[in-house]
């Protein structure tokens, strides 16, 4: 973790650092970095890519995708069910506009059928 170079300056692993922090201090550390854009980018390159731009893998990743053993995992899984549930939201609203639109069309149709009926029935003029 602590090494001295041969000049006598000391070099300190940020790997080794933050794995031997509190869980207190980490928390805060993460509160200090989660609202900075570079480190939200790579946390998106981490779950929609499995790897940031200078190929760092998660420390949680696994092989087994049938598992959801990592937070990154369950994170990925969380976002695949909000957009399943988007999706489906968004194909009902479509389902319910064009059953809408159907049902105006025949509607008018309708119409068009009672004014045809009620020339020729009045007029004897056959549309």
């Amino acid at each position: 973790m602590f090494k001295y170079d041969k000049e006598g300056n000391l070099t300190v692993s940020i790997y080794d650092f933050v794995d031997m922090m509190p869980e207190g201090a980490k928390k805060e550390l993460i509160e200090l970095l989660s609202c900075q854009d570079n480190i939200i980018e790579h946390v998106r390159q981490q779950v929609f890519e499995g790897y940031t731009n200078i190929n760092f893998l998660s420390a949680g990743e696994v092989c087994d995708d049938l598992r959801l053993s990592t937070p990154l995992q369950q994170f990925r899984e969380d976002i695949r069910q909000t957009g399943d549930d988007m999706l489906r939201k968004e194909i009902e609203r479509l389902r319910e506009l064009v059953e809408d639109k159907r049902r105006h069309y025949e509607s008018g149709w309708d119409e068009y059928n009672k004014l045809t009926n009620t020339i020729h029935d009045q007029y004897g003029i056959i549309m």
